[in-house]
């Protein structure tokens, strides 16, 4: 992910011989982003494949990360506002309020 998201990789558009367009990146750009294949000539699929599938379980794994730490951060705030209202118990008859 990190050579991808550093990188100047960007996805061109390319004919081929037939004249058909496919998308893709440049494979100097390639080669020079994540270092695999060949050359810095040719981009084979089982390179794209690779590539994506390293960036996938990548993805997965910052998503679970994220989700673990919105529970932790989750459980944190709940906790906080539980003590807010004992505070908040506490100082309301010195300040003349009801507590909620």
């Amino acid at each position: 992910m990190d050579a991808a998201r550093g990188s100047n990789l960007k996805c061109r558009f390319h004919k081929s011989e037939s004249g058909v367009r496919h998308l893709g990146p440049m494979a100097q750009d390639f080669y020079s982003a994540f270092g695999v294949g060949v050359d810095d000539r040719h981009i084979t699929s089982i390179d794209e494949d690779g590539v994506a599938l390293a960036a996938i379980k990548a993805l997965s794994a910052d998503a679970r990360r994220k989700d673990a730490e919105y529970r932790t951060n989750g459980a944190e705030i709940a906790g906080l506002r539980h003590e807010m209202h004992i505070v908040e118990a506490i100082l309301a008859p010195q300040n003349g309020k009801t507590p909620k």
